[in-house]
């Protein structure tokens, strides 16, 4: 088992580097590049989203949106190179990234949005 990081914004992935370094841990691997140049590896089985695109997009822009849309299609590309079960848990997630969430995945299980009140929300989806 292994965890993958990818982190658009410099200064976060400086903080996550130096989490790593601390933890000692060889089971980890960061990178500082935009999510969509990120070639998702078959036995990826969990994914982690918050925020991938805010440090360049506007937020609810067409392009941001598009830039959803490309995600999804990595993540479905890398589910029908080796058919696994895949948990994509996205945080601070808004209604209409939830909306284009469980359109372009609806193949899949849909999504459950979850919300606690005056708090970030998040949801889980599954492709199985």
């Amino acid at each position: 088992k292994k965890i993958i990081g990818v982190e658009i914004d410099d200064n976060i992935f400086e903080m996550s580097k130096n989490n790593v370094n601390i933890s000692n841990s060889n089971k980890i691997d960061i990178y500082n590049m935009n999510v969509l140049n990120y070639k998702i590896p078959k036995d990826i089985n969990y994914i982690y989203l918050f925020n991938p695109f805010r440090q360049d997009y506007i937020w609810g822009s067409t392009q941001e949106y598009d830039n959803y849309k490309s995600l999804i299609s990595n993540i479905k590309k890398s589910y029908f190179n080796k058919k696994r079960e895949i948990t994509i848990i996205f945080v601070n997630i808004d209604n209409k990234i939830f909306d284009i969430f469980n359109k372009e995945l609806i193949m899949f299980k849909k999504g459950k949005i979850y919300q606690f009140p005056n708090t970030i929300s998040y949801a889980i989806f599954k492709i199985i």
